[in-house]
């Protein structure tokens, strides 16, 4: 099998398989800053920002673009629980969207 001589870096982002840890670091009340920038650069180096700055609104629930809409909200929202303290995500839980979730 021959071996691949391309050096250019891959135009899609790696793969959203992953234990759902995104940061080492875990929104604790007093890390913000620090939390939300690293945060943000793993969601957008996912391709997912979008979610985050509102670009990608919830589609009609007819349209066939909402169920690949809702995955990947919720998979954002995820990643963004999953990078807090437990007492602090659970206030939230309660949000339908990840820009609501990030806003707030």
């Amino acid at each position: 099998m021959p071996v691949s001589t391309n050096n250019q870096p891959s135009l899609h982002p790696p793969s959203d398989q992953h234990s759902g840890r995104i940061t080492n670091i875990k929104l604790n009340g007093d890390n913000f800053i620090r939390w939300s920038l690293y945060v943000k650069m793993y969601i957008s180096g996912r391709g997912k920002i979008v979610y985050l700055t509102g670009e990608k609104a919830e589609p009609d629930a007819k349209d066939s673009t909402h169920g690949t809409w809702d995955a990947e909200n919720s998979m954002v929202m995820a990643w963004l629980v999953n990078a807090m303290e437990e007492d602090i995500s659970a206030n939230y839980l309660g949000y339908s969207n990840a820009k609501d979730m990030w806003d707030n």
